[in-house]
């Protein structure tokens, strides 16, 4: 159990709380559940670097991820089509095309059906020219 002030409660958006009077003071006590599950955590991209024309299919591997949600993965800032979760530690799609004329290191992001973002892998997929 950890000690929270109530002004403190509100940062716990989402929560369950619950809380009574403890003592003869009547200090109050409460306790925070927190529902859902952490963001993803990236960790490799696998291959990492395709053709810029697009639809290569690649896999990330990382942990956090629920397999039956949607996933949004965005290389470059572009979003991968035919996303899945594969497992826990998985997650593939295709790659965005790019535009670039020239070889890109492209930063790589996943976004789960909660709307958290993972941690961003810069330069984690490099689109190269055909």
């Amino acid at each position: 159990r950890t000690s929270v002030g109530l002004e403190d409660l509100d940062m716990f958006e989402g929560a369950n709380v619950d809380g009574g009077l403890d003592g003869p003071e009547g200090e109050v006590e409460a306790f925070v559940e927190v529902d859902g599950q952490p963001a993803p955590v990236l960790t490799q991209v696998l291959p990492s670097s395709g053709t810029k024309v697009g639809s290569a299919y690649f896999e990330i591997i990382g942990t956090g991820f629920r397999v039956g949600t949607p996933v949004q993965i965005l290389i470059g800032g572009a979003s991968a089509s035919s996303t899945r979760v594969a497992s826990p530690f998985k997650v593939t799609g295709l790659t965005p095309e790019h535009a670039a004329h020239q070889t890109y290191a492209a930063d790589v992001q996943v976004i789960d059906a909660d709307g958290q973002r993972s941690n961003i892998l810069v330069g984690g997929y490099t689109f190269l020219t055909p």
